[in-house]
């Protein structure tokens, strides 16, 4: 699937097929949905951006906390997200669990757009933890997730080779402050303006559907 069907997919809930998703909501309005893509045999784990006040008030609870990760090392990450994750992570994964079942062979891909990125890269964190299995990772205009290097460095383990698509005049993509920071980056082909960052916040944030502006 190509970057912006991905984003139309999650963000409007629209397939290339026509056809459309709904998402399950779980715990602290965890949003989440399982698409199976059975022509390029890949199942699409999806997590829903910010959608309401409570997710707004998990945007600004940014202050960092720990996440135990197996025999690796506690990873300082994003609180407010880390406490949306928790209070559905066990549906979401066992639901993937169940999944990979019913499609043996297909590739998970775990994918989010702006809170939602967050939620995928702790999926997959958390996948590798249970399974010992990298899994591929779509991010669109995410917030930064991890405080310090060796956390960046494990997201990076945990979904190898992925992409993590960014717009430097997004105002989302900046937030938290330093030190927090992206695992990766890959950044869209779009002229950076910081007045966008401030006076053109939404349209920024949902450039990520436009197939010009990715390389």
């Amino acid at each position: 699937m190509k970057p912006w069907e991905l984003f139309n997919l999650i963000y409007r809930k629209v397939a290339p097929n026509g056809g459309r998703i709904r998402y399950i909501t779980v715990g602290q309005n965890l949003d989440y949905q399982i698409y199976p893509d059975l022509e390029n045999r890949v199942c699409y784990v999806l997590f829903q951006q910010t959608s309401g006040f409570r997710d707004w008030l998990a945007n600004l609870r940014f202050l960092p906390r720990t996440k135990p990760f197996e025999k690796y090392c506690d990873v300082w990450v994003h609180g407010g997200h880390l406490r949306v994750w928790r209070s559905g992570a066990d549906r979401v994964l066992s639901d993937m669990l169940d999944c990979e079942k019913s499609y043996p062979n297909f590739e998970i891909v775990v994918a989010g757009f702006s809170k939602g990125a967050s939620m995928a890269l702790l999926c997959a964190m958390d996948f590798f933890a249970f399974t010992g299995r990298r899994l591929g990772f779509a991010g669109f205009g995410g917030a930064k997730l991890a405080l310090c290097g060796s956390g960046r460095r494990i997201l990076r383990m945990v979904a190898p080779g992925s992409s993590n698509w960014i717009n430097r005049s997004d105002l989302i993509t900046t937030l938290p402050p330093a030190p927090f920071a992206h695992a990766w980056k890959n950044i869209v082909n779009r002229r950076f303006n910081p007045l966008d960052l401030v006076l053109n916040v939404r349209r920024e944030h949902e450039i990520y559907d436009r197939p010009e502006v990715y390389p």
